[in-house]
This record gives C-alpha cells, structure tokens and sequence, in this order.
C-alpha cells in the first residue's frame, strides 16, 4: 500500500531529498521524509555514488544495504569500518572477503590495494553474488574474483542449505545462514532454505595476507580450520562477532596470546580490548560493536 502510490514520486525529488540529507542540509526536514522515501523502488535510476564515497558506485539492485548507502551514505552504513578496510587494503596484495554480500566493502578495498594486487569476494546467497559482481564490473575492478558459494570448514566442495530471513524479499538479502553451520543464530525467522555450492574455506583463506568474516555465525568454525596458516602467515583479521560468539571468544584469546592486538571497530574509532576484557566471561560485542579487528603487533603501528 505504501509503496504503490511512492512510485509516483519522479527521481528528481528523490535526487533532491537524498542530497539534503546526506551533505547534511535541513536535516532534521529531510529525515521524515528519508524514512518515508526509502522505501520507494529506484526505478529510473541504474547506479548512485555513495554519500561520503564518491568513488564508489553501485548498482541500484533492490537490498536494504545499498537502499541505506544511497540514501545515508558511507558514515551510517559503516561508520569508521569502511575507513580501517580501506587502509588495511592499501597495504594488502592478497586479500580475501568472506561474505560479501552486495560488495560494498569489496570495492572500497579493491579500489585501494596497491597495483598487482588479489582480492577473492566469497558470497553464496545467488542473488547478492550477482550484484556483488555488478558492482564489481562497475568499478572497473579487473583483479576481483568473485566466487559464488558459502566457504566453510569442511574438506571437499559440496552443497549446503542456506536460511534466508522471512522478513526479507530483496534480490540481496542480508543475514542468510547455512544451516547446521552456524552458532548465535537462534530464534531467526527462516522459513525458506536455498541450496548453495561449498567450498573449503582454508584453500580460499591459504594465501591471504587480509581477511574479513561476515557470515552469520560460521566465523568461528573458519578460523578455527584455517587458524594455523592465518597465523603463521600473520594475516590480518577482520571478524564479524554474533551475538553469542561462543567458540569465538577463545579464538580472540588464541590470536591475541599469538602476538596479535585485538580492538572493537566502533562506529567512530578503534577500541584496544586488553588482556582482562578478552579473559572475561562478560558479553560480546563491546564498544556497540560487532566487528573486531585482529593485527599483528608489528603491524598495528601502522593504522
């Protein structure tokens, strides 16, 4: 019903509304209407720049992520993550994204990494592989390789079920999980499954000298099965925390005696957890984060 009667509205007002808000502009006036706006199909426009990434352009393909980059921009979507990634890639020839979802964060880093450079984005739900690769091509981001399926710890390649949320129709979903693989997902509303191609996450993860985790609730399986090579290669790493992290915890503790700092990734900067925060039995995320960044001492100098 409310969506019906906002395909009226022409581009050029939502053009208009969508600057305002973003360059910050009335933007106490523009916010109601934002609210309201955002659920309006894109329509005639194709592809935005993204508020406060002006490099960065993506495909308007329905999904709550780029409908939330194009009209609030790079700062609300990400806060200061957006900005770490960005530098962690600069210094980063082979890097890996677990979980990429519609690739936002695939072409701020792709777009910074030095010349030569590898970056292997990991989606398995089909429709966000293939705006993931859209976005990609947009770019002009020849040395991207887009893979199609969930990476996980198992041995061989294979297939597996993936849970996606009830509540979201878009062509690129956000919180889909593989089921029986992943732990701090209880209580999500899935009804639907979609089977999905595997593949062994360590073989993806061999060579990176970066990685990012966002794959609801299998990160600390992952890391789990790739933790000797990640270790021994000094990757750095940047994991997405559930809300029951469980087996994620130790593996913070695993890294951290290793000779790796550990900080939350807030919404405005780093927060360095210490020696008694990752011991103790209180909750995780901390600093209203869910993202952690895990670095070698000897790099972190360098952030």
């Amino acid at each position: 019903m409310l969506v019906a009667p906002l395909r009226l509205v022409p581009a050029v007002v939502m053009r208009k509304v969508q600057g305002a808000y973003t360059s910050g502009r009335m933007r106490w006036v523009s916010r109601p209407l934002v609210a309201v706006l955002r659920h309006r199909p894109f329509g005639p426009i194709e592809a935005c720049a993204v508020p406060g990434a002006p490099r960065v352009r993506m495909v308007t393909a329905e999904s709550r992520a780029i409908r939330q980059l194009y009209w609030c921009g790079v700062q609300e979507h990400a806060g200061v993550a957006a900005e770490i990634w960005r530098d962690l890639c600069r210094n980063a020839g082979t890097v890996v994204e677990l979980g990429a979802n519609i690739g936002f964060f695939t072409v701020v880093g792709a777009q910074a990494q030095p010349a030569g450079s590898v970056y292997t984005a990991v989606e398995a739900h089909p429709g966000s592989a293939q705006v993931l690769r859209r976005n990609v091509e947009l770019n002009g981001l020849s040395h991207v390789t887009v893979i199609h399926a969930a990476a996980l710890d198992v041995a061989e390649p294979g297939h597996a079920e993936l849970a996606v949320p009830d509540h979201d129709r878009d062509v690129a979903p956000t919180g889909g999980y593989v089921v029986g693989h992943a732990e701090g997902v209880a209580g999500r509303p899935t009804a639907r499954t979609i089977r999905v191609p595997t593949v062994p996450a360590a073989g993806v993860l061999a060579q990176a000298d970066l990685v990012t985790l966002d794959v609801e609730g299998c990160e600390a399986a992952i890391l789990e099965a790739a933790a000797e090579n990640v270790l021994a290669r000094r990757a750095t790493v940047m994991v997405k925390v559930q809300r029951s992290p469980g087996r994620l915890r130790s593996l913070l503790l695993r890294f951290h005696t290793a000779g790796y700092v550990v900080f939350a990734v807030g919404r405005s900067r780093l927060h360095l957890l210490t020696t008694s925060q990752l011991y103790s039995t209180g909750p995780l995320p901390l600093h209203d984060s869910r993202d952690v960044l895990l670095i070698p001492a000897e790099s972190a100098a360098k952030l």
